[in-house]
């Protein structure tokens, strides 16, 4: 008798099934085939095996780089303010955390062993299915990723490409096929320009505030015309969260960047 993959018995998961390959009784008009697959290791079928060990290698990296942090990766949301919903005593990391582990337990140290019992398949089956869905959701390193929202201020098309530091010395660049190369604080100022439709702003300590661009200077420390300027005022938003949320600054990715400065410059004066 041929054994199937297991998820063809799991409705919680989708079953493994060959594709276009159908029973005679399917008609195939809505089914993209429903032929199970054979398991080919334990109870498992070539794909799901691969999967397992694709979790398996993965999960120990990222389970030691998440420990002691309560956010990954901070996404790019086209400067887009959400809002959060009721307050959670445990934080997302955690349960993610928790929910891959609940189903990793039962592994023991030998994934042929693993996925040759029943439970051990299933267990198998649901710990992958949790833990690629929380490395989506908590990567622990930035990837290239695409600029939303944001259109490039050369060639007015919205290729912008996020390009996360390589080393822990380099900066972070925006790119354009163009060849436009933008630095975080540039983008902001393209961002805020854009959603306000500002042709040429003047830039006051890294922020637009006019629109002559031939009144226009950036910010230094050395120049004693900007001693009243707020250095703060130089930080893009994400470095002025990562601040605020070191002084324990309550629902600080929900302040804009004037209240973010205000606020910090409280705490740091109290």
């Amino acid at each position: 008798m041929t054994l199937v993959c297991i998820t063809n018995q799991m409705p919680e998961v989708r079953a493994c099934t060959i594709t276009g390959e159908h029973y005679d009784t399917c008609d195939g008009a809505l089914c993209h085939g429903c032929i199970p697959r054979e398991a080919t290791n334990g109870l498992l079928c070539h794909g799901c095996y691969v999967r397992v060990l694709d979790a398996l290698g993965k999960v120990a990296p990222w389970w030691e780089a998440l420990q002691g942090v309560d956010r990954a990766v901070q996404r790019d949301n086209a400067g887009v303010r959400t809002q959060s919903g009721p307050p959670i005593p445990i934080p997302p990391i955690g349960l993610a955390i928790d929910e891959v582990f609940s189903w990793y337990r039962s592994y023991p140290a030998d994934v042929d062993l693993w996925v040759s019992s029943v439970d051990g398949a299933r267990h198998a089956i649901m710990f992958t299915k949790t833990a690629l869905a929380a490395f989506r959701a908590h990567p622990i390193e930035e990837r290239t990723t695409r600029v939303a929202r944001i259109r490039c201020g050369e060639c007015q098309q919205m290729n912008l490409i996020h390009k996360p530091p390589r080393h822990v010395d380099d900066s972070v660049h925006i790119l354009c096929p163009c060849g436009v190369t933008l630095t975080l604080d540039e983008l902001e100022v393209e961002r805020e320009r854009q959603v306000r439709n500002i042709a040429n702003p003047i830039i006051d300590a890294g922020q637009p505030i006019t629109f002559d661009r031939n009144q226009a200077e950036p910010y230094s420390r050395e120049n004693p015309d900007h001693d009243h300027l707020d250095p703060l005022m130089t930080r893009t938003v994400k470095e002025l969260v990562a601040v605020a949320e070191g002084l324990e600054v309550p629902k600080a990715r929900q302040l804009r960047k004037n209240e973010l400065i205000t606020t910090i410059r409280e705490r740091q004066t109290a």
